[in-house]
């Protein structure tokens, strides 16, 4: 079947043991019916809401939990998202139509036909009372349909993805048929967040997974999250622009910025840029701290190293970074960004975050164990401000391609290996002979990456709303699943 959707439910790990990512062995009707069927009217559960594209629903019976899988009524379901089911009594099948797709189920078996191409649930299908029952992931998989899952709201909310956007009126989440292996890969993984995946200018894929942390809502492709530390890369870019317009130079010392800095007369942008100026990595975070306020707590830290002596990643370096830009340029780093990237690149989702902006917040595990909607991520200007949307970041990487924010000899400066594989604000590393430039990110409830490979113009984005996911690999694994 043909999929234009991602089709996803966080895994019993995150959700408190509602999933559908539960045994994987076919359940028979009679053991279903005679062994541990938990309906939910009988356990805390009992008051959950099913809300389908925004919508409360009243179906004509409750969901059922069964061996850690989650059945629910397909009529009503089906019928809210204006589908049309009927029934065929002869072969006890239900058969669902919507568009172009038709979906055929046997009550009692866990086979599905969707468009003549036959798979398996996870589990039966059972009747209840006149009312079929079917597991949550097969009411996504026929309707091309996201489902979340809020354990604190005890909320199911199915979606389909086609939603107002601000900039052009809806917008429809896609997988294109090359890319399911990836999709598979990352439903395997529990991926929770939005990915974009691109080759050649054409989008292969653009979808989400997962909860959003605003109730009932699900992660798709114009989610906004905090971008932790590719953030860096936009700092990189503007010291690059305003070096270009000649109000700088990459072997200016930091001392002609801040000059009482401890060894500023050694220290320069380009060490600063490529993390190689002996400063500390981290420095007092925040936000009722300015920017000045920060340099001057980061002035009062001994250097870690002799400038220039090695690689040493800082993020106190790239605050000072943005100290200079606002410095140089008169504008604020956030003001500066909007009018020279952001606005001319139309990145309408896109800017420095604030605690009351953007509204999303990501997960992490608390104190117990359990995945809990995370503080406010606290990062200052220069190393992980930022927030974007899978969306307005191609738009970023296709800019890339072009002179239009930058020369294409700048950017291969900064795509060009300093130490121990960074340049200006990107990673470097080789996939199959080929250069691929990187960087990702981690905060608060947030794990992110940009990886391209301009060799077959290919750019893949994944941003992900729980904290502490190994994205590099994560990233180079989807990288080797793209044919």
């Amino acid at each position: 079947m043909k999929k234009t959707v991602a089709i996803y439910v966080l895994c019993a790990t995150l959700l408190s043991g509602f999933s559908w990512m539960g045994e994987k062995k076919a359940v028979k009707a009679d053991e279903m019916k005679n062994q541990e069927l938990m309906l939910l009217k009988t356990d805390k559960s009992q008051s959950i809401t099913i809300m389908v594209n925004g919508d409360k629903l009243k179906p004509e019976a409750a969901p059922v939990i069964v061996h850690g899988v989650t059945l629910v009524p397909l009529r009503a379901i089906a019928e809210s998202l204006r589908a049309k089911v009927t029934w065929d009594e002869t072969g006890r099948t239900v058969i669902v139509q919507k568009d172009n797709d038709e979906v055929k189920h046997r009550i009692g078996t866990n086979q599905v036909e969707a468009n003549g191409v036959l798979f398996e649930l996870e589990a039966n299908s059972i009747m209840t009372d006149g009312t079929s029952l079917v597991p949550l992931r097969a009411v996504a998989e026929g309707l091309h349909a996201s489902v979340a899952y809020s354990s604190m709201a005890n909320r199911i909310a199915i979606d389909v993805h086609t939603v107002r956007n601000n900039d052009d009126g809806t917008y429809t989440d896609y997988i294109a048929g090359s890319m399911e292996e990836v999709d598979r890969y990352l439903r395997d993984k529990h991926f929770s967040g939005s990915v974009l995946i691109a080759k050649k200018g054409n989008v292969l894929m653009k979808t989400g997974y997962g909860p959003s942390s605003i109730e009932g809502e699900a992660n798709n492709s114009n989610t906004v999250y905090r971008l932790a530390s590719i953030s860096k890369m936009f700092t990189a870019t503007t010291i690059m622009q305003l070096a270009e317009a000649g109000k700088l130079r990459t072997q200016d010392t930091l001392s002609q910025y801040i000059p009482d800095f401890n060894q500023g007369e050694d220290i320069t942008i380009h060490m600063l840029l490529s993390h190689t100026s002996g400063i500390t990595r981290e420095y007092p975070r925040d936000t009722n701290l300015s920017l000045e306020q920060t340099v001057e707590k980061i002035k009062q830290v001994p250097l870690a190293y002799v400038p220039g002596e090695k690689f040493s990643y800082s993020n106190a370096g790239y605050l000072l970074l943005a100290y200079i830009i606002e410095k140089v340029s008169g504008q604020k780093y956030s003001d500066y960004l909007q009018e020279h990237i952001f606005r001319p690149l139309n990145m309408l989702h896109s800017g420095e975050a604030t605690p009351s902006f953007p509204k999303e917040r990501g997960f992490e595990k608390n104190s117990r164990g359990e995945y809990a909607i995370s503080p406010y991520y606290e990062s200052n200007s220069g190393n992980g401000s930022l927030y974007s949307t899978v969306e307005d970041l191609y738009k970023w990487d296709r800019s890339l391609y072009t002179s239009q924010i930058l020369s294409q000899q700048s950017l291969e400066k900064m795509f060009t290996p300093v130490s121990s594989g960074y340049g200006y604000g990107w990673i470097i590393a080789n996939h199959k002979r080929n250069k691929i430039v990187l960087h990702d990110g981690a905060g608060r409830g947030y794990s992110t990456i940009l990886l391209r490979k301009p060799a077959d113009d290919l750019c893949i984005i994944l941003l992900s709303n729980i904290s502490n996911i190994k994205m590099n690999e994560l990233a180079k694994d989807v990288l080797n699943r793209i044919p």
